[in-house]
């Protein structure tokens, strides 16, 4: 979660050579997700009162979720190149 936060604006910025206010808006629905996840996973908690089934289930759906974009077969050749300012 961390590592994304802050190699995608790094990543947008230098691959798709957009600003880095862009690069935080794009990031916006990510962060969005996370808080109702986190504010959700809380209220569960709170009903339940258990707590360690909570990564157990959430590991391997973020895994599902997240290794798809693992392989670059659908990028387009730009997006593999960085674009560095001083060109």
């Amino acid at each position: 979660m961390f590592g994304t936060i802050i190699y995608m604006p790094l990543f947008l910025q230098l691959t798709q050579s957009i600003t880095a206010s862009h690069a935080g808006l794009l990031l916006m629905p990510m962060m969005l997700g996370q808080v109702v996840a986190s504010t959700m996973a809380g209220r569960l908690m709170n009903l339940t009162g258990r707590y360690k089934f909570l990564p157990l289930v959430g590991l391997p759906l973020v895994r599902r979720r997240v290794r798809p974009g693992w392989r670059c077969s659908r990028c387009p050749a730009r997006a593999l190149r960085p674009a560095w300012p001083w060109r």
